[in-house]
C-alpha cells in the first residue's frame, strides 16, 4: 500500500461501515450545506445562472439518498480494486466484486460517465459558466 501499511481498507469499507458514515454524514449535513449555499447562490444569481440556485434549507430525503448512495458506491468501486475490502464484513470475509471488472476498466467507465454527464448537463442547461464570476469574488459585490 502507499504508506507501508499491510490493510488501508478496514471497517469502514463494510456495508455496515458505509451505512453508519452516511447516517453521519447525513447528520452533520445541514451545518455544512447551509453556509455552503448561502456563499454560492449570491455567486449565481450574479452570473445569471438561476438553474444552478440551491434552497437555503436542507431537504431531508436528498441529503439522505446522497450520503447513502455515495457511500454505498465507493464501498463497490473500492470492492471492484482493492483485494483488502470486504463489503460483507463481518458475515464473511469474502469479496464477490473484485477483479469483477479490471482495475483500469473502473477508471475507463468513470471517465466516460463523467463525460456523458456533462454533456448532458450542457445539452440541457446550456453554458454552466460564468466569465464575471471573478469580478464578484475580488469585489465581494455581486453587481460589479
Amino acid at each position: 500500500m502507499g504508506l507501508g501499511w499491510s490493510v488501508l481498507h478496514g471497517p469502514n469499507q463494510t456495508i455496515l461501515g458505509a451505512l453508519l458514515i452516511a447516517g453521519l454524514l447525513a447528520w452533520v449535513a445541514a451545518s455544512i450545506c447551509i453556509p455552503i449555499s448561502r456563499r454560492h447562490n449570491p455567486e449565481v444569481a450574479f452570473c445569471k445562472q438561476k438553474w444552478l440556485l440551491e434552497p437555503e434549507e436542507v431537504i431531508r430525503t436528498a441529503v439522505l439518498t446522497g450520503a447513502h448512495f455515495s457511500a454505498l458506491s465507493h464501498l463497490i468501486l473500492d470492492s471492484l480494486r482493492h483485494h483488502d475490502t470486504h463489503p460483507l464484513a463481518p458475515f464473511t470475509s469474502a469479496n464477490p466484486l473484485l477483479d469483477l471488472v479490471l482495475h483500469g476498466g473502473v477508471y475507463r467507465r468513470c471517465v466516460a460517465l463523467e463525460a456523458a454527464g456533462a454533456l448532458a448537463c450542457l445539452g440541457r442547461r446550456g453554458h454552466c459558466g460564468c466569465a464575471d464570476s471573478a469580478t464578484m469574488l475580488t469585489s465581494g459585490d455581486p453587481h460589479g
